[in-house]
């Protein structure tokens, strides 16, 4: 008898969630050590940090990570911001362009690219408006379809934000929240669109959009918990992204990401703003 037959499904969620929560804690214990340690690089280590020791694990088999630039599949696109930090790009769909899984960095084609994660070791004002920019520059990208192809509504590369920590201080932690959404009004973009889809600082919170235009975020207030359910969030919506770009009903797949194997109702989710 094989040793999953007798592992019940509830025995089987429980320890992913358990298995999220330590992997994120060990993650953003190695964060706060090698932070100790300011250097250049450090930046770059804490996206590699992300990428291995949390997202890769949990992420499907036929999407990888990398870092570098998308571009537009059909035009020249003059992009201010060059320099995306994690981007992951599904290989069943288009192959990645002077980038591989031994060396990472290089342009990505907007067909295959699923989400985007700009990673900040401290979030401020500045480097705030610096992604909500970044952000519409890539929702101006197009895909490349062939002539046949059947028009269709299909949803673009998801910008998302992971901050270890923020320069806001006091016990509103929604207030990292609300700058979020100013942010994007003064540059022209609706909270509501889906423009960005996640936004994590561990120890702060994790805040979501959902259909109808609303937000919500993540009752639980531990750090792990924000960074665990934020790969949650990242690991489903891989899934989804796959499918719909497939051109398949995601209602008739059984895809689905780590998401799906850990709480996702009102008794950890709720409305906000």
């Amino acid at each position: 008898m094989s040793i999953l037959s007798v592992i019940l499904p509830t025995e089987m969620d429980e320890y992913i969630l358990k298995r999220l929560r330590e992997d994120s804690r060990h993650v953003l214990e190695r964060a706060r050590i090698e932070g100790d340690i300011i250097h250049p690089g450090f930046k770059g280590r804490l996206r590699e940090l992300l990428i291995h020791d949390l997202l890769l694990p949990w992420l499907p088999p036929y999407v990888s990570c990398g870092t570098g630039t998308i571009i537009d599949g059909t035009k020249a696109l003059d992009r201010k911001h060059t320099q995306d930090d994690i981007i992951i790009y599904d290989k069943s769909l288009v192959p990645p362009i002077f980038a591989s899984e031994h060396a990472p960095e290089g342009v990505f084609l907007y067909n295959g690219v699923l989400i985007r994660i700009e990673v900040k070791s401290r979030l401020n004002k500045a480097e705030l408006e610096q992604f909500v920019e970044s952000c519409k520059e890539v929702m101006s990208l197009t895909l490349a379809v062939p002539k046949t192809w059947v028009s269709r509504p299909i949803t673009g590369t998801m910008n998302m934000l992971l901050a270890y920590e923020s320069d806001l201080r006091g016990p509103d932690a929604d207030s990292d929240y609300l700058r979020v959404i100013e942010a994007m009004r003064q540059h022209n973009l609706d909270p509501g669109s889906g423009a960005i889809s996640a936004v994590c600082i561990p120890g702060r919170g994790l805040w979501k959009p959902v259909v109808g235009g609303k937000w919500q975020k993540l009752r639980l207030t531990e750090a792990e918990n924000h960074l665990a359910w934020f790969v949650a969030v990242v690991s489903n919506t891989c899934f989804i992204q796959h499918v719909d770009r497939q051109g398949r009903n995601p209602a008739l797949s059984i895809d689905g990401g780590i998401g799906n194997y850990i709480p996702a109702d009102e008794s950890v989710w709720e409305s906000v703003g």
